[in-house]
């Protein structure tokens, strides 16, 4: 889809600058071709752009104050279930981390929630549950911004920008699990 916008943008632009150019020479004042010169360019910009900045303003702002992990208690497990490395031995894989289990009682699962559709902001909270008493042990926020409506129909493919995105499930998973 990125290459068939293109003819659109090109008379976007087109527009802009013929609307510009009208109203400066409809004009006598200095200051009004200033402002016509200035603001409607700004405008043209900020209309197609303007859903990834204020998008971004708000992502950084959720990933600063928001994201993070929860371990509510910390699970010592006996030692056979850690691999050499001392990692948590994960008994049942699965491409989704609700398919995880650890030691035969605890579960991974996760819910994923639009925070912002406007803005195409998810959260995705990761869970680990134990199942005898059915409470969450800890818990991982994670956001995601899928970029704004110019970039991701322009481009070659969406864009995500993921927060924390140095923190992985594994590390989250070992810092719940403790010898």
């Amino acid at each position: 889809m990125g290459l068939a916008l293109m003819p659109f943008l090109i008379l976007y632009f087109i527009i802009m600058l013929v609307l510009t150019v009208f109203l400066i020479t409809k004009t006598n004042s200095k200051i009004r071709k200033m402002f016509y010169g200035v603001i409607i360019p700004v405008v043209f910009f900020i209309l197609p752009l303007g859903d990834e900045l204020i998008g971004t303003m708000y992502f950084k702002e959720l990933c600063d104050k928001e994201r993070g992990i929860v371990i509510h208690k910390k699970i010592y497990l006996p030692k056979e279930s850690f691999d050499d490395s001392g990692k948590v031995k994960i008994q049942k894989k699965g491409f989704i981390f609700s398919n995880v289990v650890f030691d035969n009682r605890y579960h991974g699962s996760y819910t994923t929630q639009h925070i912002s559709k406007t803005f195409n902001i998810k959260s995705k909270t990761y869970l680990i549950i134990d199942d005898l008493d059915k409470t969450v042990v800890a818990e991982r926020t994670k956001y995601i911004f899928s970029k704004g409506w110019l970039a991701n129909n322009i481009g070659t493919g969406v864009l995500l920008d993921i927060c924390p995105s140095n923190y992985t499930s594994i590390d989250f998973i070992n810092d719940v699990f403790n010898k």
